[in-house]
């Protein structure tokens, strides 16, 4: 592989590991907008996105809420995949 081809397939990696990362942010704080609810009009406040993906606080009988929870696990899972990849031509670069 040649020097330009490597760089462009690591940026796009990284490119769409940050998007895939601020849709599983998106995600996570859907989450915790139905298991913490808090009053209309008052600032969000941080998520903790790993405890959203173990489902804490998820009641098991919530189908909605359990469908979130599994596309938060496989948001971060293609995350993890592209990180790997990333390193993968990283290492091949040089």
């Amino acid at each position: 592989m040649g020097p330009f081809l490597i760089s462009m397939v690591g940026g796009v990696l990284g490119l769409l590991s940050i998007v895939v990362l601020l849709f599983a942010i998106r995600v996570s704080y859907a989450i915790e907008r139905v298991t913490n609810p808090r009053p209309e009009g008052t600032l969000p406040r941080y998520t903790n996105i790993f405890a959203s993906a173990a489902g804490r606080g998820v009641s098991e009988d919530d189908a909605e809420t359990q469908a979130k929870v599994k596309k938060l696990r496989a948001m971060l899972g293609l995350i993890l995949l592209m990180m790997a990849g990333l390193v993968l031509v990283a290492a091949n670069a040089g």
